[in-house]
Formats: structure tokens, sequence, C-alpha cells
């Protein structure tokens, strides 16, 4: 979890390999459903590699995003397909 100012909380539910995957895009529509924004920021591992760090927000503190952590659910069909 991350707070950018100490008033809203980000979740980071996931790391990805490919920004633009049809599963990321799936995994996207499903986090937007639940009525948070959605967040993908690069993450430069090494020179030549980048992940993607998928985060959900903004919360209004800590309990909510933990209750938003228990109860969504990742769609099946995504979770095998979002890493090489």
């Amino acid at each position: 979890m991350e707070s950018k100012d100490g008033s809203v909380v980000r979740l980071h539910l996931m790391t990805v390999w490919e920004a633009e995957s049809q599963a990321l895009h799936r995994l996207r529509a499903a986090l937007a459903a639940s009525g948070h924004q959605v967040y993908v920021a690069p993450v430069s591992l090494t020179s030549s590699d980048t992940a993607y760090r998928v985060m959900v927000g903004d919360f209004a503190g800590r309990r909510e995003a933990e209750s938003f952590y228990r109860t969504f659910r990742v769609p099946i069909e995504t979770t095998s397909k979002l890493w090489r």
C-alpha cells in the first residue's frame, strides 16, 4: 500500500510484464467495475527489463484498502496470462 499525501491510499495489486496485454485490459475492466481508479506504473528491474506495477485506489484509508483486497477476485482467465 502507498499513501500519496496521507489522505488517500493506493493498493499495489500485482506486477506484470506487459502493460498492453489483453489479460491486463480484462483486469483493468474488472477493477474499473469496482468503482476504483486503476494505475499502471513502470518499474525498471534492469537496464533491459521493465515490469509494470498495477495499483488500485484511491481509498479513504488503510482499512478500506484492506477490505477491497480481501474481497476483490482477479478474473481467472487473467491470472494465467500476466507473466512470461
